[in-house]
């Protein structure tokens, strides 16, 4: 009875990590093929993870003295600090891997704007180790996530502009806004999917403004 959060595909479809409040706490790692779940040790302040190849998964890591990135070896259960992003409050709602896996983005409230600290999106060079605000603007910048063919990045926002409080909106990799979808209610924890494949638990609505999730279907595998 612990809540099970921020679900990410294995590369290959047949494994799903996901953070548990269960006892460890932390980052588990479900085999779709065998049932078998283990837990990933060095994980318990994990807050979102994804996959960076078959074996590796990058998280965001969340303590008291700021947040990190991480890398974990899912073989070996070493977990590697990339970068840290003190000083608090920590806060990293989410990471998204390039489609080429070089570069990441998250979004973090670890810098100080206009006298308070406000979610910006962040460009990490994964090969090169350096990191970028891509949003730099005083109202919430978070949620970010790249579009399958790597050229542009989604994140939601709360900036002048957008309807009954969150919208979502589109950036290049240099952090130039090409344009927003001004959707009506509040808009926020974009996800994207590429329709030539339909082995993703993602589906959309016909008139693309609303998502059904929780289905977890892949080629191969179902549950």
């Amino acid at each position: 009875p612990a809540p099970d959060r921020a679900p990410a595909w294995s590369p290959d479809g047949r494994k799903l990590a996901f953070i548990s409040g269960r006892m460890p706490r932390g980052i588990y790692i479900a085999d779709l093929l065998t049932g078998e779940i283990s837990h990933l040790r060095g994980t318990s302040s994990a807050n979102c993870v994804t996959w960076r190849n078959q074996r590796e998964l990058l998280f965001a890591a969340i303590s008291r003295d700021g947040s990190r990135l991480c890398l974990a070896d899912v073989s070996t259960g070493e977990v590697r600090e990339l970068v840290s992003l003190a000083p608090p409050p920590p806060g990293v709602f989410r990471i998204s891997l390039s489609p080429d896996g070089r570069k990441l983005v998250f979004d973090s409230q670890h810098q100080r704007m206009k006298g308070s600290y406000q979610f910006d999106v962040y460009l990490m060079d994964l090969e090169g180790g350096g990191v970028r605000n891509l949003t730099r603007h005083p109202l919430h910048d978070l949620y970010p996530c790249w579009t399958p063919d790597g050229r542009l990045i989604a994140f939601s926002s709360n900036r002048k502009g957008s309807i009954d409080g969150f919208d979502i909106f589109f950036m290049t990799p240099e952090g130039e806004i090409k344009w927003q979808l001004k959707l009506e209610g509040c808009n926020t924890n974009p996800d994207l999917f590429d329709p030539r494949y339909a082995r993703y638990s993602i589906s959309p609505s016909v008139d693309l403004r609303r998502l059904m999730w929780g289905m977890i279907k892949r080629e191969g595998v179902q549950r």
